[in-house]
This record gives C-alpha cells, sequence and structure tokens, in this order.
C-alpha cells in the first residue's frame, strides 16, 4: 500500500516490547532507501522545471516529491516512483523533442504528437538510463471522456511550490483534491497511500479556512 514511511515513524515511537526489533529495522531500511530515492527526484524535479520554463513550456507537477511537500511537509513520509507532469496539449511534440535531447527515452515507440498520443489515452512515459529516473508526461489529468477544467484553467489556479529553490507549480487545492479523488477511484482504491493523501489534504483545507476565520475576526 506504499505507506511504510508512515508505518515506521509510527511504530518506532511505541513500546520496544510491541515490535520486534527486526520488523521496526526492515521499516527503516525501506524508510531510508525512499528518502534517498525522494532527494533523488526532487532535485531533477527543479532540473526539469528549468529545463521547461527556458524553453517556454509552462508546467505543472503532479504527486510525486511535490505532493509530499505540500501535504506531509516532509518528503520522507510518502513514496513515489516517478515524475509526473502536465502540459498543454499544444507543447506535447515540443516537450517530446526536449525530453530526448535531456537524455531521456519513450518507454513505447512513435514519432511526433500524433505518435505519442496513441501510446496513452492521456500520458506518456519516458525513461532515462543514466539517472535511472521516469518521467510521465500528461497532456490530461484523466483519460477521455472524463470532463476535466482546461490547462489553461489548471495553470490560473496554480500554486508555487517550496520544495525547491528555481520555482515549481502544482495545483490548486481544490484542483489537487478532485484529481486525487478522480485518480484513485479510477484505479480502484487499492492502495491505501492515495486515502491517506485526501485525508491530509481535506484536513489541511480545514485548518487554513480555520486560520483564515480566525484573521477575519483580527
Amino acid at each position: 500500500h506504499r505507506v511504510y514511511p508512515l508505518a515506521y515513524i509510527k511504530l518506532k515511537e511505541l513500546d520496544q516490547r510491541l515490535v520486534p526489533s527486526r520488523v521496526i529495522q526492515a521499516l527503516y531500511q525501506e524508510y531510508k532507501i525512499n528518502t534517498f530515492q525522494m532527494l533523488q527526484l526532487s532535485g531533477e524535479i527543479e532540473q526539469v522545471s528549468k529545463l521547461f520554463s527556458e524553453n517556454q513550456i509552462r508546467t505543472l507537477f503532479l504527486k510525486g516529491p511535490v505532493l509530499a511537500k505540500d501535504i506531509y511537509n516532509d518528503i520522507s513520509l510518502r513514496t513515489s516512483k516517478d515524475i509526473d507532469i502536465l502540459i498543454s496539449i499544444d507543447d506535447l511534440e515540443k516537450t517530446h523533442r526536449l525530453l530526448l535531447e535531456y537524455g531521456y527515452e519513450p518507454e513505447e515507440t512513435g514519432k511526433g504528437k500524433k505518435g505519442i498520443r496513441r501510446w496513452g489515452k492521456h500520458h506518456v512515459a519516458y525513461f532515462s538510463p543514466k539517472k535511472g529516473i521516469q518521467i510521465e508526461v500528461h497532456w490530461r489529468l484523466h483519460p477521455p471522456p472524463t470532463k476535466e477544467p482546461s490547462f489553461n484553467e489548471l495553470w490560473k489556479r496554480k500554486r508555487q511550490s517550496n520544495l525547491t529553490t528555481y520555482p515549481v507549480y502544482f495545483l490548486g487545492k481544490k484542483d489537487l483534491l478532485l484529481y486525487l479523488i478522480d485518480h484513485g477511484n479510477r484505479h480502484g482504491w487499492f492502495r491505501l497511500r492515495w486515502l491517506t493523501d485526501i485525508d491530509l489534504v481535506i484536513r489541511n483545507l480545514v485548518i487554513s479556512k480555520q486560520n483564515s476565520k480566525v484573521s477575519d475576526t483580527r
């Protein structure tokens, strides 16, 4: 269910007599490996954001370390295997060429925008053999015919992450919540991690509203 970082943090605080030390050690090893991976992905996110910005490609990062920083405030508490980005369909061919130049290889064959769009209904995956990192390029949040906001609408409501020094943008609060709900539903909720994400997003929204009310009264 990809929630072992949270399990490790909680279980290590319990009485040592309740949880075998071998279990804690096994969880710690997984937690440590994940932390290094999330740091690697965070560094690549900053580089990709800069690369795309310099080439006039608007980019919204989905899930991964950006989401972990936003809702957990700690990238080590969430797992991620790749980098998901959302771009405008108009920039798809340009993005394809740019990633090839940057050392990424498409995981399926195809040429040009039409070829790329045949690979999947709403995204395509690239892999860097040198870095061992996968990037999924989305031109839609969900497969058609699902109705969803246009990229321009999502871009207007974007937020800037404090994950990196160079500007990195991601979905607005309500857009993120709806995206996570639709994503989990589409995949049949087979991972507890998605429910944990949604729980924290809702809790953070409630806290944000409460703080806003306090500010208004002042």
